[in-house]
């Protein structure tokens, strides 16, 4: 057996879906006008929250404390930032493709890229957290949610030296 087997089986667009409604979620929450996440916000978030080490240093952090925050105690988090977030990529995509057929989320077209806005208040009973790592990714996902409702794609970007 892989050593990696854990982490392989969690990489699937099903977390994914899951993780995307999560971090849409919180994003139109705290959003100041509502606004729902973009697809790049998607494409950083989705990557990150499936990110073991990242998920380990965001998951309690303060809803108020920020990204940069998280990236000034642990600058080790944006060395592999931009292999990970590329390399996710299609998992990223097939995640939204995923909640968006499971009614997770609503596909909205605006001016330049599709937002995706949360359909529900709440995950369905049949796809909520089991285990103690998936509520960790849950936990990290709402943080991410927050802070790019906040501070946005681009400054996310330059927190974690990727581009999108």
């Amino acid at each position: 057996m892989r050593d990696d087997f854990e982490r392989r089986i969690l990489l699937n667009e099903s977390l994914g879906a899951i993780l995307a409604w999560q971090f849409a979620a919180e994003h139109v929450q705290r959003s100041v006008e509502g606004d729902a996440p973009s697809l790049p916000a998607f494409l950083i978030a989705v990557p990150l929250t499936l990110h073991g080490p990242t998920v380990r240093k965001i998951k309690t952090m303060r809803f108020d404390s920020g990204l940069i925050r998280a990236v000034s105690d642990e600058p080790e988090l944006t060395l592999s930032a931009q292999a990970w977030i590329e390399a996710l990529a299609p998992i990223s995509l097939r995640s939204l493709q995923v909640a968006s057929s499971a009614g997770l989320l609503a596909r909205e077209e605006v001016a330049g890229f599709p937002t995706y806005r949360p359909v529900r208040d709440r995950l369905p009973a049949e796809v909520s957290a089991d285990g103690s790592e998936v509520r960790d990714m849950l936990a990290a996902a709402r943080r991410l949610g927050a802070w790019m409702a906040q501070e946005g794609v681009a400054a996310t970007c330059w927190h974690l030296r990727i581009g999108i």
